[in-house]
């Protein structure tokens, strides 16, 4: 059995450091957002499956991993307006980032330690991306019902005083069609 998790797990921190200088001189980094907020869970999220890889066999498997809620928060990206494609952009980073990372300090792992922690990426992008989407998607819906609410609370004004008008001149009309058969029967009589 290899260190893999034992490693990861003691230089989360390091590791999520080299990252974000990865990320940062990308190609297109949202560069508005601070250090903290790009990095919020990342440290997190690498203990977490240091911790599983340490377990062996037992280990929690990895699409189970990024169901607990406070393991992951994709919905702090749509409020800062980072896309998903660059959200997913992230977590290959990270990959190609613990894998240099690996190889630099020639920690010797396990084929089953490298496909769990690769799994468990897979895990997280898919993961961020379902929590990410369904945020976004209700967001839209609430934008949409927001505004479908001001439309129409704008337009009842207007057609209320339509509707008074209207009727205003059906009064008259019927009126006016009653005063005109009195008239005839008046006449007529």
């Amino acid at each position: 059995m290899s260190n893999l998790g034992a490693e990861i797990e003691a230089s989360a921190v390091d590791i999520v450091d080299r990252w974000y200088d990865s990320w940062r001189s990308s190609e297109h980094p949202h560069v508005e957002l601070s250090e903290h907020d790009i990095k919020d869970s990342l440290e997190l999220q690498l203990s977490v499956i240091g911790k599983e890889l340490q377990k062996g066999t037992r280990a929690e498997p990895p699409g189970l991993l990024w169901k607990t809620a406070d393991r992951l928060d994709p919905e702090a990206r749509v409020e800062q307006r980072m896309p998903i494609e660059e959200l997913v952009q992230t977590y290959g980073t990270l990959v190609n980032v613990v894998r240099n990372w690996v190889n630099e300090l020639e920690i010797d792992v396990a084929f089953d330690d490298y496909s769990y922690f690769f799994q468990a990426i897979i895990e997280l992008v898919a993961e961020s991306t379902r929590r990410y989407t369904r945020f976004a998607a209700d967001q839209v819906s609430r934008e949409r019902a927001e505004y479908l609410a001001r439309l129409t609370h704008q337009m009842r004004t207007p057609l209320t005083a339509l509707r008074a008008r209207i009727e205003l001149i059906a009064i008259k009309e019927l009126l006016n069609g009653s005063q005109l058969r009195c008239c005839r029967n008046r006449s007529a009589g």
